[in-house]
């Protein structure tokens, strides 16, 4: 699963995503989930960046975050996701190994690592270097 967010996705950070998943599809099965905030998500939306992502298959969680809320799927193991808060309590709180670094939407151009696992055959990043391959405790 990706997700980004925590803090809430930013305008600037949907407009740095939009171009990078625009006319792409996430592979099935990837989950691939945005939490923001109501205002961020309407502004985007005015921008003209939301719709690229949505039809990627992003969902768009608003004014939460997984941490908070119930919403990871049972199945889940792994997260990748920009997010340090995600990175540190998910393996205790949610019982999911998570890799941070390597969802941020510039870690690898000009493709984003987060789109290119989001869009794999494998689930696994395709064209920017081994996956995370840390274990859990």
């Amino acid at each position: 699963m990706v997700i980004l967010g925590s803090p809430h996705f930013s305008v600037a950070e949907f407009r740095q995503l939009a171009p990078l998943v625009a006319g792409r599809r996430a592979h099935p099965r990837v989950k691939f989930l945005i939490t923001s905030g109501r205002l961020m998500k309407e502004l985007a939306e005015e921008a003209g960046v939301l719709a690229p992502i949505v039809e990627f298959g992003a969902q768009i969680t608003l004014d939460t975050c997984i941490l908070a809320s119930p919403m990871l799927p049972t199945e889940i193991e792994t997260l990748m996701t920009n997010s340090a808060k995600y990175a540190y309590y998910a393996p205790s709180l949610l019982n999911t190994r998570a890799s941070r670094s390597a969802a941020s939407p510039t870690a690898c151009a000009p493709r984003s690592r987060a789109a290119s696992y989001a869009t794999s055959r494998y689930g696994r990043p395709r064209d920017c270097g081994p996956p995370d391959r840390r274990r859990r405790g």
